[in-house]
């Protein structure tokens, strides 16, 4: 296997590899994808761990529809500092699933929660308390609810208005604070 790194097409080192096995096709009902990595790091940060996709097939609104789970997903830093994620999130294609030839009017419904621990070694658990709206067209979330508990301490994010921008807000304390984020970051907006 090849030790060294690779950058990316967003500048990141990638090295390892990432196994991924399908047993079907992605519309079949309880068609199964398996992801598991080996000796996997981007930027350094190694991730342990196996995901696996299984194919609802179509739901009641003639919707595909997938739930994701999270099988003990570790994250280690070059510092030894670890985190870890488990948990079941369902995504629904909501938008653009009859046009095969347009990816850029897919939409999606996810919802699902989570749990493990952070970096400072704090237990948290989040749930998607209105499920998030994501488009294929936008690289930020379009609207949903998220609330998200680090042991006694509670933070409810809501991030937006169906609009394709990066703009939400957050609720801790009982006050309310504007933010932007990014694809992988938040920003408070001043």
């Amino acid at each position: 296997m090849d030790h060294s790194n690779h950058t990316d097409h967003l500048g990141r080192l990638k090295r390892g590899q990432i196994h991924n096995e399908i047993t079907g096709r992605y519309m079949t009902n309880q068609t199964l994808q398996s992801i598991h990595f080996e000796e996997f790091c981007i930027n350094n940060l190694k991730i342990e761990g196996r995901i696996e996709i299984t194919s609802s097939g179509l739901n009641e609104f003639d919707q595909l529809s997938f739930t994701i789970s999270y099988d003990s997903i570790v994250f280690t830093s070059s510092n030894g500092l670890q985190y870890s994620i488990s948990g079941t999130k369902t995504k629904e294609w909501i938008d653009g699933y009859s046009t095969p030839e347009n990816p850029w009017d897919d939409q999606f419904l996810v919802s699902g929660e989570c749990h493990g621990i952070n970096s400072e070694n704090r237990e948290y658990h989040s749930k998607i308390s209105t499920p998030l709206l994501i488009s294929r067209s936008c690289e930020f979330i379009l609207a949903g609810e998220t609330e998200f508990q680090v042991e006694n301490e509670s933070v409810f994010y809501s991030f937006g208005d169906s609009m394709c921008d990066n703009k939400g807000c957050y609720i801790r304390n009982g006050e309310t604070n504007n933010f932007e984020f990014g694809r992988y970051s938040f920003r408070e907006k001043k």
